[in-house]
């Protein structure tokens, strides 16, 4: 037995939930109909009709995220799944949703990779085999000679391509084998797949000379759900749909989420589409602005999402309490059981506090503090998780991810003003002096970033430019050294180097804002904080005035920063490294500096004792303000 309940915030790929089924049950059985529907008709290759998108919308802390999970367990691998969630100041684009489709089919869901569970059972079934077990199928074939695997695979394409009318037969092929694919060469055909932009050595290992183009984009995604259908239909789920909301009230952002859709809805078609989000939102700001045609197309089906009834609220708790050694009485059970008016989250909060012996007004008075840090670090976590994941790949950030980044940067600093994305690596900064830009060199070839260099250099205004610090210029790229050498020496360009914490501030910042407009920051009462009070406590307590990309966009010169060889900058493993870390992260929880020092408490305490910079918050949290 365990003091450990269950966490208070749904993770979408989270290995394993605790789940109540009959909690929000006719959202659950209607995307899983669709997903029989789907494969039904996909098998009896019957065209059918469009997909019926869903709509299932309820208010915070009601299960949404956890309806990701629970689909993933219930479907297992007869089904595979992608999660989006919107970006901040940005588009949802066929490009950008086609990379997130192709990562998430790296990712494991029960075991399994997803992208094996598409390659398995297409394989398996144009083979006339049983496509039930897919890893089976794949290590059969990955006994084979080279030559007669790939005769399988050239086989199982010329038996979906009458069938699947619009597939790309070339991006079919290279997705049919990533599965056998050596570590270099799979990674370089996922990155392709994803349509980002590929080193020379990758190109060579894919056999292309560029990225996918935009105009092959939709082809891929038809090719992805048209594949996947008869056996594992692909199901999208669009969470946290109220970061479409367009501060300003343009709307420009949610239409162009409706036409995504409807070219999903009416082109791509053989896929499952499931929208999520807060149910107010969705009603007062969001689905007025849909026109007839995308409404018709966007909104399928509606299913509220509800709070749990007292059977649901005892069952919820007794399946909460399972492993865990309660000192409650059944008393005590029933009163928090008959509380109406909960979400789980709210409710599982309420038993969190029961357990510890706290009385309501100690959980009143907690202070916002506490709940801001503890979403921080969450998102701190994330962010670190993504660059990881994306350097295996050869890789910076999510492009999409850092550009949101600066616009939730300049949300926190008015006197900045407005941030807009012109194009997927420039924004352009609207100031009354004049139009200024901020450039990410982000590509992964030289011809790439001389052609964006050109670019720049035509630009009616100053450039702030920027690229990983972890990815300098190789040696061998002469041509392009020296035209950033001259490029960066212009005056009105200011150069600088983009260090790894820097970045993971930057994703931390976008994502802490979105969870707060979509009510999943949340105190210990289980209650959603207000989002400008999140945003007050970013401005305040992360003192992003004091960031090095703060000051080189509001105009001072950044410190002239050398490159390193690095593939990504780690802290240092010493206590001496405390107040670097502490530095970079602005606000941390002092247990969690220790751990990330690699160095004990007395020597992190001196450390930070030794510096008029840092300040403490209670005994626990640390933070550093500007002498």
């Amino acid at each position: 037995m365990t003091n450990q309940l269950a966490p208070t915030h749904a993770e979408p790929w989270a290995p394993e939930i605790l789940d109540l089924d009959s909690l929000n049950a006719a959202a659950t059985n209607a995307v899983v109909q669709s997903i029989e529907d789907l494969r039904r008709r996909a098998q009896a290759r019957e065209r059918g009709e469009p997909p019926l998108a869903i709509v299932a919308v309820g208010p915070a802390g009601v299960g949404k995220t956890h309806l990701f999970g629970r689909l993933r367990r219930k479907v297992g691998a007869r089904g595979v799944f992608v999660h989006v969630r919107p970006l901040i100041g940005g588009e949802m684009t066929p490009r950008f949703l086609l990379g997130q489709i192709v990562q998430q089919l790296g990712y494991n869901s029960y075991g399994q990779s997803q992208i094996d569970v598409i390659a398995g059972t297409t394989l398996a079934l144009a083979g006339g085999e049983n496509p039930r077990f897919p890893a089976a199928m794949l290590q059969q074939l990955r006994e084979l000679s080279a030559e007669e695997r790939q005769a399988r695979v050239e086989q199982a394409i010329e038996s979906l391509a009458p069938s699947a009318a619009g597939i790309d037969t070339s991006y079919l092929e290279r997705l049919l084998r990533v599965p056998f694919a050596e570590p270099l060469p799979r990674t370089a055909l996922l990155v392709w797949l994803s349509g980002r932009d590929l080193d020379d050595a990758q190109a060579r290992r894919v056999g292309v000379r560029d990225a996918l183009p935009d105009g092959e984009v939709i082809s891929a995604l038809r090719t992805i759900a048209a594949v996947a259908a008869a056996t594992s239909p692909l199901v999208i789920v669009f969470d946290q749909l109220e970061n479409l909301i367009d501060p300003g009230g343009s709307g420009s952002r949610i239409i162009a989420y409706g036409n995504l859709i409807a070219e999903l809805v009416d082109v791509v078609r053989d896929l499952v589409i499931v929208q999520m989000g807060l149910s107010t939102e969705w009603d007062a700001n969001i689905e007025r602005r849909f026109g007839p045609s995308q409404r018709s197309r966007v909104i399928g089906r509606r299913i509220p999402l509800l709070l749990p009834t007292p059977s649901e609220r005892r069952a919820l708790v007794e399946l909460w309490l399972k492993n865990v050694a309660s000192p409650l009485t059944d008393g005590q059970l029933a009163t928090l059981c008959d509380t109406v008016g909960l979400t789980p989250r709210m409710l599982l909060e309420e038993l969190r506090e029961a357990l510890e012996g706290n009385a309501p007004a100690e959980k009143a008075a907690e202070p916002p503090d506490d709940a801001c840090l503890a979403a921080w670090e969450g998102c701190l976590a994330f962010a670190r998780h993504h660059i990881d994941e994306m350097a295996l790949t050869g890789h910076g950030p999510e492009m999409a991810f850092l550009l949101e980044g600066f616009v939730a940067l300049a949300s926190l600093l008015p006197d900045l003003g407005p941030i807009k994305i012109e194009r997927p690596n420039l924004l352009r900064m609207v100031q009354p002096k004049g139009p200024a830009f901020i450039a990410i060199l982000n590509q992964a070839n030289p011809a790439s970033v001389l052609a964006f260099l050109r670019t720049l250099a035509g630009l009616p205004g100053g450039v702030v430019a920027l690229r990983e610090r972890w990815r300098e210029w190789p040696p061998t790229w002469k041509q392009t050294r020296a035209q950033w050498e001259s490029f960066r020496k212009a005056p009105s360009v200011g150069w600088q180097w983009l260090d790894r914490d820097e970045a993971v501030n930057m994703l931390a910042l976008a994502k802490l804002l979105k969870d707060a407009r979509s009510g999943d920051v949340s105190g210990r009462d289980g209650k959603s904080l207000a989002f400008e009070a999140v945003k007050g406590w970013a401005r305040a307590k992360l003192e992003v005035r004091g960031w090095a990309l703060t000051q080189a966009l509001c105009g001072a010169t950044p410190k002239e920063q050398q490159p390193e060889s690095t593939v990504l900058e780690k802290h240092p493993a010493s206590a001496a490294g405390a107040i670097a870390i502490l530095r970079a992260l602005r606000v941390m929880s002092l247990e969690r500096l220790i751990r990330e020092a690699h160095a004990n408490r007395a020597d992190v305490l001196r450390e930070l004792g030794s510096s008029k910079s840092v300040a403490f918050i209670g005994d626990a949290i640390v933070r550093w303000v500007e002498e």
